[in-house]
């Protein structure tokens, strides 16, 4: 196994904000020899002699660098454009962004360029770049004609995220009258000192406790499954009285921490420990977390290389769904089954269970071999114990055939069981690095009964 932390490192953007490295200065000597001085000269000659060729008529026109090496404005542009031509989304995104600053284009094609790139992310799934880009374009021309493009594809971003409160108060704005504009979420709906809480402010908290929740409990589950946890949980929080309760136990809790530190209840020493233990376990837990995400992806290719694997195992065995009638004696109930063999009222029987709905922990074993060995539609040959003392006559209504499910019955199963096999051997093998990174020794002697040292070699 790989032992660095993909997670840990910073993932690139596409997008280059570093500032030109100004390189330290030294001083130089003013003294020049004659030789030096005929030297620039020719220099100079020369590449003036190259600029006056390049400049003639019918001369290849080629980039133009900068002193610095970089180049100009118009090179930038058929760069980025050759770039995104050929899909190289973060170079494409890079050479737009240097011909950017380069160039100061009007708002209008710079929004332009904005929504390009924004597209580029966009269709690389990197939906935060995405929003970006397409936020940009936005403020620098909202009336614009790809202003409804934009709006959708904001949108599309949110949600792919899944920021789904801010997908609400996106198009809540969106739909706004002109004078309303821009206020979705700004409502706001408490305070506590000079801190206001916002709609929007509480939407977010509600999705951070969701995607909290999910964290701990929906670690496993596959990014679409957990979207839709997700969306079903937003869900329940979209009445009036669940937001309102939310707010209450956020307030209350808010109120209870601030008193906390008012009274440095975190300097005592019983509370620290605690807090050292709830910090250690939280980023040990993440540790192991991160490993997982970044190595125990499931493919569709090891789900159907497990199913073709245990195809056997997954077989659904036949099951039966039967009637049956209780009589008090053994003689009652073979009266009952010659009866029933000549298919008299069983039909009309008044139990419920006589309806058809089968009997609950009916499976197959050795006591039951009369029962199993019934068609559909005809009695057991014999009665059956019952625990009360009295005897159970069936009726078998429907008979289903053991059959190995098809792999799209039964596709989330063996997902869940891949998912949990390679999570236990990233575990393992993560602990196993650990212990010789760390040089761990467990004396497992230590733990044994004298019976059982007395009975090692």
């Amino acid at each position: 196994m790989n032992s660095e932390e993909p997670q840990d490192q910073p993932k690139p953007s596409g997008l280059n904000f570093s500032l030109p490295q100004i390189l330290p200065s030294k001083k130089v000597g003013l003294a020049l020899t004659s030789q030096q001085i005929m030297w620039g000269i020719a220099t100079l000659a020369a590449l003036n002699l190259i600029v006056t060729i390049a400049s003639r008529p019918g001369a290849p026109v080629k980039p133009v660098a900068t002193p610095d090496g970089s180049l100009d404005a118009e090179s930038l542009k058929k760069l980025a454009l050759k770039m995104e031509q050929q899909g190289l989304t973060d170079a494409a995104t890079g050479a737009w962004m240097e011909y950017l600053a380069a160039a100061s284009p009007e708002p209008k094609e710079a929004a332009d360029i904005w929504y390009r790139t924004g597209k580029l992310q966009q269709n690389a799934h990197a939906y935060e770049a995405a929003l970006n880009a397409f936020y940009r374009a936005e403020a620098l021309q909202p009336d614009s004609a790809i202003a409804s493009d934009l709006g959708r594809r904001i949108e599309e971003s949110l949600e792919a995220t899944g920021r789904f409160a801010a997908l609400r108060h996106e198009l809540a704005n969106r739909v706004a009258l002109d004078q309303d504009a821009g206020k979705a979420g700004n409502e706001v709906v408490a305070e506590i000192g000079t801190e206001k809480i916002t709609e929007a402010e509480l939407d977010r908290r509600i999705e951070e406790r969701i995607e909290s929740e999910l964290a701990r409990f929906g670690a496993r589950l596959p990014e679409a499954e957990r979207a839709k946890r997700k969306e079903e949980m937003l869900a329940r929080f979209s009445g009036r009285q669940e937001r309102l309760q939310f707010l209450q136990q956020l307030l209350g809790e808010e109120m209870l921490y601030r008193k906390a530190r008012q009274i440095e209840l975190a300097q005592k020493p019983e509370v620290r420990r605690q807090l050292e233990e709830t910090q250690r376990a939280l980023l040990a837990g993440m540790v192991m977390q991160r490993r997982i995400e970044d190595y125990a992806k499931v493919t569709t290719d090891e789900v159907k290389a497990r199913y073709e694997a245990n195809k056997e195992s997954f077989r659904i065995p036949e099951t039966l769904q039967v009637s049956r009638v209780i009589c008090d004696t053994a003689d009652a109930a073979k009266a009952r089954i010659a009866q029933g063999a000549d298919g008299k009222d069983w039909e009309e029987l008044s139990s419920p269970l006589a309806k058809g709905e089968p009997v609950p922990g009916l499976k197959r074993d050795a006591k039951l071999d009369a029962l199993w060995a019934a068609k559909a539609k005809e009695v057991a040959a014999e009665p059956f114990p019952a625990e009360d003392g009295k005897f159970q006559v069936f009726l078998v209504r429907e008979r289903t055939d053991s059959r190995i499910p098809a792999f799209e019955e039964i596709q989330d199963q063996v997902a869940a069981e891949v998912q949990r096999a390679k999570e236990e051997q990233v575990q393992g093998e993560l602990l196993e690095q650990l212990r010789r990174e760390f040089d761990v020794v467990l004396h497992l002697d230590r733990f044994q009964s004298s019976e059982e040292k007395a009975k090692k070699p």
